[in-house]
């Protein structure tokens, strides 16, 4: 298992602990091999679709799952299935570095009127990399950087609280539960 997969694995675990996905609907942006699809697929999520935009890294055993649907695109420019649940791990720097600021604000927004939960992982800035070159204006630490993805949608969530942390190349990266308020209508 390499180091990243092992990541993914140990960041999956964490975030299933704290939502039952049992029954649900989920999508999972970037989903690169399969490994946090087959986690949720294993958990007991009734149908998953990934978005990647080069099929070939997708694992065979994936693509041929019946619980699995596969999306090949640009999430920044796709119309999302209704989910219930979305996870967006370990992809906000390719798309600021790709598609840039506009276009990550963009899938927030379509993001929040998709799913009742999210799952958003941030970057640290203190990670180096082309990314940070797309980021607006007095964004300089991670706080800067919650605010600015996450105040423009205010009305639209319902609350959010760090899901889990972990290292990330000697960083720290949390992943951001968001409860839109498309579940506090659903919910009760």
């Amino acid at each position: 298992m390499t180091d990243s997969t092992d990541q993914t694995y140990r960041r999956t675990s964490l975030l299933l602990r704290s939502m039952n996905v049992k029954g649900k609907t989920c999508l999972d942006i970037g989903c690169g091999e399969g490994v946090t699809v087959a986690s949720l697929i294993d958990s007991g999520a009734l149908l998953v679709y990934g978005i990647e935009q080069d099929q070939d890294i997708v694992s065979p055993q994936m693509r041929v799952d019946p619980q699995f649907s596969l999306m090949v695109g640009d999430a920044t420019t796709m119309d999302l299935p209704e989910v219930d649940v979305i996870y967006c791990l370990d992809v906000v720097t390719e798309i600021l570095a790709e598609s840039g600021w506009d276009s990550l604000m963009a899938l927030i927004d379509a993001m929040l009127t998709h799913a009742k939960d999210i799952f958003l992982e941030l970057p640290s800035m203190r990670e180096d990399g082309a990314w940070k070159d797309a980021l607006p204006f007095g964004v300089n630490n991670d706080a800067d950087l919650y605010k600015a993805l996450l105040k423009p949608f205010a009305d639209s969530i319902e609350c959010s609280y760090d899901a889990a942390t972990i290292e990330y190349n000697d960083y720290p990266r949390i992943t951001w539960r968001i409860r839109t308020c498309k579940s506090c209508s659903t919910d009760g």
